[in-house]
C-alpha cells in the first residue's frame, strides 16, 4: 500500500488540488478575519448553550481568549467547501486516469487503492486545515498579546482536534456518496444539502425536538462545528459522529468497489 499511497500523493501534487486549497485557504482567513457584518448566527439552545459563528471578534464576551477562538473557529462556515471539492477533485482524476485500472487488471487488490486514495486525501485535507488554524490562532494571538498563553494555545488545539474530526467525518461521507453514485454531482448536491439541513434545524432550536430534527442535530456536521462555534467543548457526540460516519462511510465504498467492475 506504501507505493500506491506515494503515488496518488504525487498525483494529487501535480493537480489542481494545492492551488485550491491555497487560494481557498486565502478566502477562510479573510473571512475569519475580516468578516465584520456582525454575528452570523447567534443561538441559545433550549439548554441554555450558545452556538453561532463569530468572524473578526463579534462575540459578546469579556473574555478575550474566547472571544479570539470563537473568531478562529468561524472559518468552519466555509471551511466545509474544501471537503467537497476536494473529494470531486480528486475523483475526477481518478475516473480520467488509466494509471489504477490498469495495476488492477495485472493483479493489484481494488481496496488497497481504495485505501490508499482514502489516506492520501486525508493527509492534504487535514494538513491545510491544520496550518489554516495555525495561521489563525498564531496570528489572533500575537495580535492580542495572547500568544505565549498556555491556556489559549491548549484551547485552539482542543477545538481544532474536534473540528477536524467533524471534517473528516463529513467528507468520508462525501466521498461515499461520489462513489455510490459515480458522480460529482451527486457528491456536491448531498454535501450542500446536509450542511444547509442542520444549519437550519440547529438554527431553530426547540424546547421538545422531533426525532427527525434530533438524528440531523447529530448526524449532520453544522450542529456541531456551530457548538464549537461558540467554543463549546463536544468531545462525545463528536467522536461519535467522527467514528460513525468514517466506519460506516469507508466500508460502503470498499464493498463498492470490491463489487463493482472496471471500465
Amino acid at each position: 500500500m506504501e507505493n500506491e499511497f506515494r503515488a496518488i500523493c504525487y498525483k494529487n501534487r501535480h493537480s489542481p488540488l494545492p492551488v485550491f486549497l491555497v487560494l481557498f485557504s486565502v478566502v477562510c482567513f479573510a473571512f475569519a478575519m475580516f468578516f465584520d457584518f456582525g454575528r452570523l448566527i447567534d443561538v441559545i439552545t433550549p439548554d441554555g448553550m450558545q452556538i453561532g459563528f463569530f468572524p473578526a471578534g463579534s462575540m459578546v464576551t469579556q473574555n478575550v481568549e474566547k472571544q479570539l477562538l470563537s473568531t478562529v473557529q468561524s472559518c468552519n462556515a466555509i471551511a466545509w467547501i474544501a471537503a467537497i471539492v476536494l473529494p470531486s477533485i480528486c475523483f475526477r482524476q481518478d475516473s480520467e486516469s488509466a494509471a489504477q485500472r490498469m495495476a488492477i487488471a495485472h493483479g493489484q487488490k481494488k481496496w488497497v487503492f481504495e485505501l490508499a486514495s482514502y489516506f492520501s486525501e486525508t493527509v492534504f485535507l487535514q494538513i491545510w486545515y491544520f496550518a489554516l488554524n495555525v495561521v489563525l490562532v498564531v496570528f489572533l494571538g500575537a495580535f492580542q498579546q495572547q500568544f505565549l498563553s498556555t491556556a489559549y494555545l491548549c484551547q485552539a488545539v482542543i477545538l481544532w482536534i474536534q473540528s477536524a474530526l467533524v471534517l473528516q467525518g463529513f467528507f468520508s461521507l462525501n466521498r461515499f456518496v461520489g462513489m455510490a453514485f459515480c458522480s460529482e454531482l451527486a457528491l456536491a448536491s448531498f454535501g450542500f444539502v446536509e450542511v444547509v439541513v442542520g444549519l437550519v434545524i440547529s438554527a431553530s432550536c426547540k424546547i421538545n425536538p422531533s426525532i427527525f430534527s434530533k438524528i440531523i442535530l447529530r448526524a449532520t456536521p453544522m450542529p456541531h462545528w456551530l457548538a464549537l462555534g461558540a467554543c463549546n467543548h463536544q468531545w462525545g457526540a463528536v467522536l461519535s459522529y467522527a467514528v460513525f460516519t468514517i466506519v460506516i462511510a469507508e466500508v460502503g465504498i470498499l464493498l463498492l468497489v470490491e463489487r463493482r467492475e472496471m471500465k
